[in-house]
């Protein structure tokens, strides 16, 4: 494992932990991306663990990665760990502009392919969702896990009651990891076999700019700089105040609106106006669960200006037939004033438990939509929506004709 250094396109030092597998081929290897506000991985205490970094949680997925192999790069978002820069709230404009340099830097490594793919959990899913907008071709799969759709409904007010605790736990957390402190939700255990955030490997490029004073920016607690804090904060009990964008946020608003208001006020990012593909079974006036899920995800990505091709299936799910009105065509399409959509039969079966009845139906289903998707050029994103799984094969497809990066979102909230 090594510790490099990318730079953003605004000179910005951004931390990376290089993991590559053993025996790389001439040919190179395929890359995932991980990026954290977390900490991409820890310094122990002496320099042990046989040549081992720690990862924290995300252990576990970089060594089935690296033993499969592939090639991993876990980095520091701009602002926190052991990188430069400031780190205003979660997935600011900077912070998502790096994506496309980090991309780059990868695919410009003699030891890749050419191929990226993106990942993680939580913060770290919805970054690797992000680097879609950077509009790379060398970025061919994004997998994203339990990420925030919607801030407000699922983190800061679910069900409209104001989710404090959540906010001041979080926001003191990432405090005391930008001050170079544990936070308390840290085993305690880590105090004692680490020092901190993993350091960036200084090569002689660096010393250069630091010395010619290329670089304005203050180095990062991982570098040796620890930011000052008063007297009275150098005890350990000492709690100084969070000043993360969801803490600001989470203060300002009153109501539902008010917080997304808020919201909206610390965290706008500048994306140009994106064409996208969404294949799904369902879609408003369908009332799935799912369809009312990638509704709300089209009305959203609409109103920040992005236009929206969706391929779904005509309206069904109420009594596993095609609704009354909407019988008589296969394919039916329409305009809307943010994209189109086409609605194709879903080939519904009268008995839930025939199980090879189902499979044939969204196997039919599947093959029309791709077909219906093919149509109108090029795109910057596929996104295709579970269940059934062969809309993932659906996706694929579409994301080879229309040369958008395929987001496959899995997922199923049926009650049966």
């Amino acid at each position: 494992m090594t510790h490099p250094t990318i730079r953003s396109t605004d000179g910005i030092g951004l931390a990376a932990d290089l993991i590559l597998p053993s025996g790389v081929p001439a040919t190179g290897v395929p890359t995932v991306l991980i990026q954290t506000r977390y900490w991409r991985s820890f310094r122990l205490i002496g320099g042990g663990g046989g040549g081992r970094i720690p990862q924290g949680p995300r252990d576990g997925i970089v060594a089935r990665l690296h033993a499969a192999g592939y090639a991993v790069v876990v980095t520091d978002v701009r602002g926190t760990g052991a990188s430069e820069g400031e780190w205003p709230w979660p997935w600011s404009a900077g912070e998502v502009g790096d994506m496309g340099a980090i991309i780059d830097w990868i695919v410009a490594q003699p030891w890749s392919n050419g191929a990226v793919g993106a990942t993680g959990v939580s913060y770290e899913g919805t970054t690797a969702l992000l680097a879609a907008a950077a509009g790379r071709p060398a970025l061919k799969a994004v997998l994203a896990r339990q990420i925030e759709w919607e801030l407000v409904d699922e983190t800061l007010a679910p069900g409209g009651v104001r989710n404090i605790a959540f906010v001041d736990v979080w926001s003191r957390a990432v405090h005391d990891l930008d001050h170079g402190t544990y936070p308390e939700m840290f085993p305690s255990f880590a105090r004692w076999v680490t020092r901190g955030v993993q350091r960036r490997d200084v090569h002689a490029a660096d010393r250069r700019r630091r010395r010619a004073g290329a670089t304005a920016v203050a180095p990062r607690v991982g570098d040796g700089a620890r930011r000052s804090r008063p007297p009275a904060c150098r005890a350990r009990r000492c709690r100084p105040p969070a000043r993360s964008g969801l803490h600001h946020a989470g203060q300002r608003g009153r109501t539902r609106d008010g917080l997304r208001a808020s919201l909206a006020a610390v965290m706008s990012p500048s994306i140009e106006p994106l064409r996208i593909a969404v294949l799904c079974p369902h879609f408003a006036p369908d009332t799935a669960p799912t369809g009312e899920v990638i509704t709300r995800i089209v009305a959203e990505l609409a109103a920040l200006g992005h236009e929206l091709h969706v391929v779904t299936a005509l309206p069904w799910y109420r009594e596993h037939r095609i609704e009354q009105g909407w019988q008589g065509r296969a394919v039916r399409r329409e305009a809307t004033p943010w994209g189109s959509i086409t609605r194709v039969n879903p080939f519904p079966g009268d008995d839930k438990r025939n199980l090879v009845r189902r499979a044939a139906g969204f196997a039919g289903f599947s093959a029309l939509a791709g077909l219906s998707s093919l149509r109108g050029g090029r795109v910057d994103a596929v996104i295709a929506m579970s269940p059934p799984l062969t809309m993932g094969l659906t996706g694929w497809g579409t994301h080879l004709v229309r040369r958008g990066p395929l987001v496959f979102n899995i997922q199923d909230v049926f009650p049966d």
